[in-house]
C-alpha cells in the first residue's frame, strides 16, 4: 500500500492518496506521501497530508502508554520533526528535537545522530550558522557504522548554510563510497534548499547509463 500511495502522489491523484491514507494509518506512510507530493509540486495536497499527520503524531505521543517501546517513540519523534520541517514549521521542529534529546528519548546512537543531524539542518535554515557548524563538528566526531550516512548529514547541513559546492563535493565523495544518488533524487527539495537547483548537484543525481 505504501508503494501505491507514493505512485499516486507522484501522479497527482490526490483524492486517491487521501483515501488510501485513511485506510493506512501508519504515520510514516503519510510522511512519505507528503514528501512525494512536495517533490512533484502538489503543494496544497502535501500541506493537507502534513497537517493531518502532525496532528496525529502529537495525539499519539500524548496518549502513548508508558510501556510503549522506546524504538517506536523514537520513530514517531523523527516523523514529527520531519513533517514539521516539510511544513515549514522549523522552529517547532527544533523544540521537539531539543526536548527529545534533553529527555534522552533517542533509543539508539543512530537515532541520536538523526536527531542531531536534523537539528543541524534546522539551524542552517534559521540562519544560526554557529549552531549549525557546531553540530556538523559534533557529527564528525561521532562513531559511524557507514561513512555514507555521515556524508548525507554533513551535506545537508552545508546545503542549509548555502555552501552548495561543498555540499555537492561531500555527496560526490559519498556516492563513491556507496551512497545511492537515486536516493537523493527522491528526497523533498526542502531538505536541500538552494542545492536542488545547483547545476553540479543536478549533474550528480542525473540518471546515468
Amino acid at each position: 500500500m505504501r508503494r501505491e500511495v507514493l505512485a499516486l502522489a507522484a501522479l497527482g491523484r490526490t483524492d486517491e492518496v487521501q483515501a488510501l491514507l485513511e485506510e493506512d494509518q501508519r504515520i510514516f506512510t503519510a510522511r512519505n506521501a507528503a514528501g512525494e507530493l512536495l517533490v512533484h509540486d502538489h503543494l496544497d495536497a502535501a500541506s493537507q497530508v502534513l497537517d493531518q499527520g502532525i496532528t496525529r503524531v502529537h495525539a499519539w505521543l500524548s496518549t502513548a502508554p508508558t510501556e510503549t517501546a522506546s524504538t517506536e517513540i523514537g520513530w514517531r519523534i523523527s516523523d514529527l520533526a520531519d513533517m514539521l520541517v516539510l511544513r515549514g514549521r522549523v522552529d517547532e521542529a527544533r523544540v521537539v528535537l531539543e526536548r527529545a534529546l534533553a529527555e534522552e528519548r533517542a533509543d539508539s546512537p543512530s537515532r541520536r545522530r538523526m536527531f542531531i543531524g536534523t537539528l543541524g539542518v534546522i539551524a542552517g535554515m534559521q540562519g544560526d550558522r554557529q549552531r549549525a557548524l557546531e553540530i556538523a563538528q559534533d557529527l564528525e566526531a561521532q562513531p559511524w557504522r557507514r561513512q555514507t550516512e555521515q556524508a548525507l548529514w554533513q551535506a545537508r547541513i552545508a546545503a542549509s548554510l548555502g555552501e552548495l559546492d561543498e555540499a555537492t563535493a561531500i555527496l560526490r565523495e559519498g556516492v563513491r563510497e556507496g551512497l545511492q544518488a537515486m536516493d537523493l533524487r527522491h528526497q523533498p527539495s526542502v531538505f536541500w534548499g538552494a542545492l536542488w537547483d545547483h547545476p553540479p548537484f543536478q549533474e550528480l543525481i542525473r540518471p546515468k547509463g
